[in-house]
């Protein structure tokens, strides 16, 4: 198993849940969206682009940093997983 995986898989156990959300009208923007089994979904106010570029990462890139960054702090405290009120915030 990669790291990658083993980050996604571990939320995914874990029930912290990180996705992208499609702004309005429908481009190719997006904020992320953060759920976990102990609170309600967290919208981050940052405004990714689909793909990394020179300016900017991409979403699907940024979740990957989250996943890892959840795991990383859960792994290391090893305490319940914990959310912060930074979402999308790195």
């Amino acid at each position: 198993m990669n790291t990658e995986e083993l980050h996604r898989t571990w939320c995914i156990r874990n029930e912290i849940k990180i996705y992208p959300i499609r702004l309005e009208p429908p481009t190719e923007r997006y904020k992320i969206g953060v759920i976990t089994n102990t609170a309600s979904e967290k919208i981050g106010k940052q405004i990714y682009p689909l793909d990394t570029n020179k300016t900017a990462i991409g979403v699907y890139d940024k979740i990957k940093e989250m996943q890892q960054y959840f795991y990383d702090l859960n792994n290391i405290t090893n305490n319940e997983p914990t959310v912060t009120n930074s979402v999308g915030a790195k």
